[in-house]
């Protein structure tokens, strides 16, 4: 059994809090206050330090936790390109190691659904730290970040780039960077589940069958497909469905099941005539699925519910194991664009029921 114990953040509207700050500040002739506020480091990893010469506009920057915001002014180097560099200092203020994972960029838009967290897409950015590599225990990791145009890009004029960064890390040293990429479907699948008229959003549609799904204890979403499974869990889950890892966009395969795991009916919520007791599990990809019977990484979760008091809550841990690829839906085992979730295994061949 692996569980995945990553200090996951999502990339969401939630991260604008990183502008908040301890200050104080003479507001008026009137009102003068004066002060030092003293904050103990936190007990994680953290970036302490943002070095960007003369490339960073300072009175934009902002950091917390792992997160930069920054605006960047790209400008002409010796090899007669335009880009910009820059340091970032990580501090591990904990006692265990990290491992890098990848570079997640920001997915807020504005009011007018326009893209503000990545400005310029002509412009792409790296890193010179690679997937896997350690942080120990008290020890500081310098990130060198460089911002360049794209190959083959032919309007430069614009050498401006702001953008809002995730650079994550993991307590378990990864095997991929598609790891980061489920992220945001784990922070909100129990906000779902604990939000009712969300919660009534999933079930009608889980309750609501066609032709590619006979049976109403599961749900999914085909990456790319526009039927009424994949619309209505992307109106759920919404931008969490895809991340952009590492520059690349990664869309992210879900499937959702209600079925008794735990062995209790005292556990978990009811529906139909005879399923009593269910928990709800959420199995997620970022694999392609593209090759029909091969066996994927799948990551899966399982929540039940209090029956009196309506809470829905975290059993076992967050598992990694495999499934088989096939169709959505119907009788055939065959095909791509999604998994079977009976199939799922964790790397010591045990079903989530065996897990939980």
């Amino acid at each position: 059994m692996k569980v995945l114990t990553k200090a996951i953040l999502c990339i969401s509207l939630s991260l604008m809090c990183i502008f908040a700050c301890i200050g104080y500040a003479a507001q008026t002739t009137e009102l003068f206050i004066q002060g030092n506020a003293t904050l103990p480091p936190p007990n994680a990893l953290y970036i302490s330090d943002v070095s960007g010469g003369n490339y960073i506009d300072p009175d934009t920057l902002a950091y917390a936790g792992t997160v930069v915001t920054s605006d960047v002014t790209m400008r002409l180097q010796d090899d007669g390109q335009y880009g910009a560099s820059y340091r970032i200092t990580v501090f591990n203020n904990t006692n265990v190691s990290y491992y890098y994972l990848a570079m997640v960029r920001g997915t807020y838009t504005d009011e007018n659904g326009t893209e503000v967290a990545y400005s310029n897409d002509n412009v792409e950015m790296s890193v010179d730290i690679t997937l896997g590599d350690e942080v120990k225990p008290g020890e500081k990791k310098y990130i060198n970040v460089t911002v360049k145009f794209k190959e083959g890009v032919t309007d430069t004029s614009d050498v401006t780039l702001f953008s809002m960064i995730d650079y994550q890390f993991s307590t378990t040293k990864p095997e991929a960077s598609d790891e980061a990429a489920v992220a945001g479907v784990l922070t909100r699948f129990p906000e779902i589940l604990n939000t009712p008229s969300e919660y009534e959003t999933l079930t009608n549609a889980m309750n609501q069958l066609s032709s590619s799904r006979l049976s109403s204890s599961y749900i999914g979403n085909v990456v790319g497909a526009n039927d009424n499974d994949s619309v209505a869990l992307q109106n759920l889950f919404g931008e969490a469905l895809t991340l952009n890892i590492d520059g690349e966009d990664k869309p992210v395969t879900v499937m959702i099941k209600r079925e008794n795991i735990d062995g209790s009916t005292g556990t978990g919520d009811n529906f139909g005539w005879f399923n009593r007791g269910v928990e709800m599990t959420l199995y997620i990809t970022a694999d392609p699925l593209t090759s029909s019977g091969a066996y994927v990484p799948v990551y899966a979760v399982s929540y039940t519910m209090n029956q009196s008091t309506g809470e829905w809550y975290l059993i076992g841990g967050v598992f990694k194991g495999t499934a088989k690829v096939r169709n959505y839906g119907g009788i055939s085992s065959s095909g791509k664009g999604s998994f079977d979730t009976d199939t799922w295994r964790d790397e010591n061949g045990k079903t989530i029921e065996n897990l939980v």
